[in-house]
């Protein structure tokens, strides 16, 4: 893994070639995350793709840290990656939870979609009770946790909404 992290141009290409017959997350995690930061675009892009083969639920929490970093691209290779792994579900919902740029979020969403119906009870709760909390304080970011809520349980959502509204009528 530090090999594939090295300035060497050459050496770091045979590392690589090597850490295509290994799961990554049974590498050293640092080195793991070095390559998946890495400057080079392409050496993050092999990772992330190693990665999102393994499809495993260390692999999925690797990625979504990737997801919520600062840098787009890969967050994007990420999201592609992790699209309709049931591994990813509850940490990339989770991963919402404490998400305030809109757009990142919008992207989450999209890719939970698919798989939102297996979300866990308790976070679909938590992505609820964040959602209702924002809508009330007028907060921008509710309407990503309420759709994945909804699309976990819509039954649920409509009933807290109707209190919410009623609540709302009572003051």
């Amino acid at each position: 893994g530090v090999a594939a992290d090295a300035s060497d141009r050459l050496l770091a290409q045979t590392a690589l070639h090597t850490l295509a017959g290994v799961e990554l997350t049974s590498a050293n995690p640092k080195a793991v995350e070095r390559l998946l930061l890495h400057p080079e675009i392409e050496r993050a892009r092999f990772a992330i793709e190693q990665l999102g083969r393994q499809k495993d639920a260390d692999a999925a929490k690797l990625l979504v840290r990737v997801v919520v970093g600062p840098d787009k691209k890969r967050c994007e290779l990420a999201l592609a990656q992790l699209q309709g792994q049931e591994e990813a579900v509850n940490p990339l919902a989770r991963a919402l939870l404490e998400l305030e740029d809109v757009d990142r979020a919008w992207a989450i969403r999209t890719a939970l979609h698919p798989l939102a119906k297996k979300v866990s009870p308790t976070v679909r709760k938590q992505l609820l009770d964040l959602a209702l909390e924002r809508m009330t304080d007028g907060l921008p970011g509710w309407e990503t946790l309420l759709d994945v809520a909804r699309d976990n349980d819509a039954e649920t959502v409509a009933t807290a909404l109707h209190e919410l509204i009623a609540k709302f009528k009572k003051a």
